[in-house]
């Protein structure tokens, strides 16, 4: 009997990573829609984590990705997400924002990884740690398929959003009722701001929000242009 797909994706990031190494898994969602808004993860899982139900983020059931999610932000060592909104696309392109906002959200935790594991063909540029692009690595290595989970799970708002977020609280109150209203209202207005927004946290670290990105600290280093 074949083992259950979270054991294979932990086996297999084991052997691609190497046991002990702290890898963060990153990965993004609205790069279909060339508008966006644009939604990148970057998740440090615990070691030795049981993930039931955990897989390729496109054939996991809603209800069972809404719970993974909600698992991410209570048990993840760290967790980020970082949205891009239209205006900001529309000044680059929609390749350029995703890769920006994977930058932004790796460079949100509160944990340095050794690794960062990219889903795709493309290395996020601006990060000086060790990083690897994985063609469909949310099917392959359990890190990505976690932070795979992230960007089909959030809200990301407009202006007038607040029907929105509280239909995202209500779906989301029953799996993870300490996070809910807390998350759900973390992206009001992003979709329209140039900028965009960030949410980070982690176990026992609660959660916090950065609106502007220029101004946030980051965990890993960044490379200065010249």
């Amino acid at each position: 009997m074949s083992p259950e797909p979270w054991r294979r994706l932990a086996r297999a990031e084991a052997r691609f990573a190497g046991r002990g190494t702290t890898v963060a898994g990153v990965d993004e969602a609205g790069r279909g829609p060339l508008a966006g808004p644009v939604v990148a993860a970057a998740v440090v899982l615990a070691p030795g984590g049981r993930w039931e139900g955990l897989d390729d983020s496109k054939q996991v059931a809603p209800d069972t990705r809404e719970k993974i999610f909600a698992r991410v932000l209570i048990e993840a060592r760290a967790f980020s997400w970082s949205v891009i909104g239209p205006r900001a696309i529309d000044r680059s392109n929609i390749l350029r924002a995703s890769l920006e906002a994977m930058r932004r959200a790796v460079c949100r935790l509160r944990v340095t990884p050794d690794l960062v594991l990219v889903d795709g063909d493309y290395p996020v540029p601006g990060l000086s740690c060790n990083q690897r692009a994985v063609v469909d690595g949310d099917a392959r290595l359990i890190s990505i398929a976690a932070a795979s989970m992230v960007p089909t799970c959030t809200p990301t708002c407009t202006p007038a959003c607040t029907p929105t977020c509280a239909a995202y609280a209500r779906r989301t109150r029953s799996v993870s009722p300490a996070w809910s209203s807390r998350v759900a209202g973390s992206h009001c207005s992003v979709a329209s701001n140039t900028a965009g927004a960030s949410v980070s946290g982690g176990r026992g670290r609660g959660v916090a929000v950065c609106r502007h990105e220029s101004r946030a600290r980051s965990a890993v280093p960044v490379r200065r242009p010249g």
